[in-house]
């Protein structure tokens, strides 16, 4: 879908701050670790007289190999570190929670899964290379959603084959897709790479949008909080169990006035024992005041149901009997 694209734009201009503020927190920390790195090696070739005399030798052609490697692999660690950290964020906000600065440095959760899935997808994206060349693009396009997944707590195969299955019906748009947006993030980058503070959230969320569209994504439900627990609210909150005894309580403990259900032989209870109670109900049958149902026959005052038919009040004996 083309309109991922606006619709990453609107997402990352209601939740900019987190999204722009930590790249620049992960640049600084990247040109630390690789200034770090260089001085290290660079003491190591020159002697510990350099520390102080600040010369230092250009180091051996092994030295510098081995120099290489370290970087790489720091930066390596960096970089998957931000991914599981920004892929997670991504699944959050397209999901409708929100988000804070301390969301694109939970890059702990799920990191394993996702240097795997680094690993995968670079295989898989120089095969891709290998064919042809415009193969990587395809590939790039058909595994979309994969990283968003595993920044939802799936497993790098599984997330990997999910995408697969559900972008290779449309592989010819997916490649396109990231045809277009790779020539946008090389724009963007012109600008001594500013632009690509904004176009690389719009990569992750583009991710978590295909993962959204193309998979399904599950909403999140936060269980309900019912409060504190009080007598005679039903339902109570989970997992309480009120304190007993209580009045008004439900189900209540046996033997209380006002439980339901009420222990037998108490006045208003229901149901009431068989034994004429006034105001009980269903009431013995035998004519009581308010009874209900009323016994037949005989009508005692306020009884419910009154037979049918006109009555006449005890003061007019010369109308036919029944309720008015």
């Amino acid at each position: 879908n083309y309109g991922w694209i606006g619709e990453s734009w609107n997402l990352l201009t209601q939740e900019v701050s987190p999204w722009i503020i930590s790249q620049i927190i992960y640049i600084v920390a990247g040109m630390l670790v690789g200034f770090m790195v260089s001085l290290v090696f660079a003491m190591i070739g020159g002697g510990m007289s350099s520390m102080w005399t600040g010369r230092y030798n250009s180091p051996s052609t092994e030295m510098s190999l081995i120099m290489n490697l370290v970087s790489s692999v720091f930066g390596l660690a960096i970089n998957v570190f931000q991914a599981s950290a920004y892929y997670r964020m991504a699944v959050k906000q397209v999901r409708g929670e929100p988000i804070t600065l301390n969301d694109a440095f939970n890059g702990a959760t799920g990191y394993w899964q996702m240097l795997a899935a680094f690993v995968l997808i670079g295989l898989l994206s120089f095969a891709g290379l290998l064919a042809c060349v415009v193969g990587v693009f395809f590939v790039t396009g058909l595994l979309m959603p994969a990283l968003a997944l595993i920044g939802d707590g799936e497993s790098a195969p599984r997330a990997i084959s999910r995408s697969l299955d559900a972008m290779k019906s449309d592989w010819v748009n997916a490649g396109l897709f990231s045809i277009l947006f790779t020539a946008l993030y090389v724009v963007s980058a012109i600008p001594c790479g500013l632009g690509l503070l904004i176009t690389m959230p719009m990569m992750y969320l583009i991710a978590a949008l295909a993962y959204r569209d193309m998979i399904g994504m599950l909403a999140r439900v936060a269980p309900m909080d019912y409060g504190v627990a009080q007598a005679g609210v039903w339902p109570p909150p989970p997992s309480i169990t009120p304190p007993n005894p209580q009045t008004g309580v439900w189900p209540p403990p046996t033997g209380q006035t006002g439980a339901w259900p009420p222990p037998t032989g108490q006045t208003g209870a229901w149901p009431p024992p068989q034994s004429g109670q006034s105001g009980a109900w269903p009431p013995p049958q035998g004519g009581q005041t308010g009874a209900w149902p009323p016994p037949q026959g005989g009508n005692p005052p306020g009884a419910w149901p009154p037979p049918q038919g006109p009555q006449s009040s005890p003061d007019e004996p010369n109308h036919p009997q029944g309720n008015v």
